[in-house]
């Protein structure tokens, strides 16, 4: 037997890491699903976590939320010298 579970209409925050190590995260925070239509209804709140990948020379980032691999997603061009948009 198989759980299928669909979250969408999320909302949420990634914060960059202060000095992150290698092989840590870069960016933390959470995402929040509603589990209704309400607008103030039922929320699942969530820690998200996100490391910058270097794949055949192109950057992107791996996420996790709350412990479930999320998708890969390439790299913009960034502002800010020290973290890529």
């Amino acid at each position: 037997m198989s759980i299928a579970l669909i979250l969408k209409n999320a909302t949420g925050s990634l914060f960059p890491v202060t000095n992150p190590a290698q092989g840590k995260p870069i960016l933390e925070g959470f995402v929040e699903f509603a589990l209704d239509d309400k607008k103030d209804g039922k929320k699942l709140r969530l820690e998200a976590s996100a490391w910058l990948k270097d794949k055949d020379g192109k950057k992107f980032y791996s996420l996790s939320i709350g412990g479930i691999s999320a998708a890969l997603f390439k790299e913009k061009e960034s502002t800010n010298d020290k973290l890529p948009a």
